[in-house]
């Protein structure tokens, strides 16, 4: 489902590899892959609160995942808060 996601991202089919993503991480809520690309998603259409709580829980379960916390940053400089922007932006090299 991931991979199907990620493909549908590209073809600009957001809703639909959204439900693919949501699918994937109802069916293991430990999917990484997933939870980042939902917060990915989410920044692409700016809809920043929700890409920060899936990106939280990515970072949470893998925090060595570099492109987690460099979404996370993302997310937060968009929010305006820097300074967790600028400390997600460090973790993520």
């Amino acid at each position: 489902l991931t991979a199907r996601a990620t493909l549908l991202t590209t073809l600009l089919r957001y809703e639909r590899a959204e439900a693919d993503l949501r699918r994937a991480v109802q069916l293991q809520s430990g999917n990484v892959d997933a939870l980042v690309a939902l917060g990915s998603m989410a920044i692409k259409r700016g809809r920043w609160r929700e890409g920060l709580e899936s990106l939280r829980r990515a970072t949470d379960l893998a925090p060595d995942n570099a492109a987690g916390w460099y979404y996370l940053g993302e997310v937060y400089h968009r929010l305006d808060q820097l300074v967790p922007a600028l400390s997600a932006y460090e973790r993520a090299v």
